[in-house]
């Protein structure tokens, strides 16, 4: 796995001011590998808070769809803090944004760096509604956040096709995975990108009955894609 990120580890300033505000990176989806996973990020520690790491997929000007939320808590300490997510997040070819969000912005917790020219680097807003580049606010700094990328990857993910069938859809008790390829592994998502379940390809067969009703993903890997 790899560290991503915007910042040049030169902490420079901490941001902040408004009580309630969330800062943010946003990744593109054609610079990350589909079927990694995202499994830790990081923040460097200027300032004592807390609140809220936020993991949104899609989205080009703000997060579009919440998929992770967990605390946070810093204390000032000067350095890195690392935030091991509860569960990996698998990434489905999406935008992936890594967002802080906090109550105490009177503390100025958003740890900044000098530019580094990219604006996804530099994502804030006051009222979670409204995204806006941090610059536009002549604070030329981009945001000492990081996400940890983890995974081999596939080449690439495409749309389940003749060569598979995959059945009963609905499925009570069973789903039944049925194909003449060589399927290394069968995963079950539900719509928070949460992984509920997976099995060697080699069964394909996978037993859905502890699941609720709901909707789910099934992601199927197989001669390096992912289905």
């Amino acid at each position: 796995g790899s560290w991503r990120s915007y910042d040049d580890d030169q902490y420079v300033t901490g941001i902040g001011g408004p009580s309630t505000f969330a800062w943010g990176i946003m990744f593109p989806a054609e610079t990350l590998s589909e079927g990694q996973n995202i499994t830790k990020t990081a923040l460097f520690d200027v300032a004592a808070s807390t609140g809220d790491v936020c993991i949104y997929y899609g989205g080009t000007t703000k997060p579009e769809t919440l998929i992770h939320k967990q605390e946070y808590k810093t204390t000032g300490a000067g350095e890195w803090v690392e935030i091991e997510l509860t569960t990996p997040l698998p990434l489905f070819g999406e935008n992936l944004w890594v967002v802080y969000t906090t109550n105490e912005g009177q503390g100025y917790p958003a740890a900044a760096c000098a530019n580094s020219g990219d604006p996804n680097g530099r994502w804030i807003t006051l009222d979670n509604t409204v995204w806006e580049d941090v610059a536009s606010y002549n604070l030329p700094y981009s945001w000492m956040i990081r996400a940890y990328i983890e995974g081999e990857g596939v080449e690439s993910i495409v749309e389940l096709g003749s060569s598979f069938n995959v059945y009963p859809n609905p499925a009570k008790n069973q789903l039944f995975v049925e194909t003449e390829m060589n399927v290394e592994e069968i995963s079950v998502y539900d719509t928070f990108g949460r992984l509920m379940t997976t099995v060697n390809g080699q069964q394909k067969t996978v037993d859905v009955s502890e699941l609720n009703n709901g909707v789910y993903f099934v992601r199927i890997k197989s001669n390096n894609e992912v289905i």
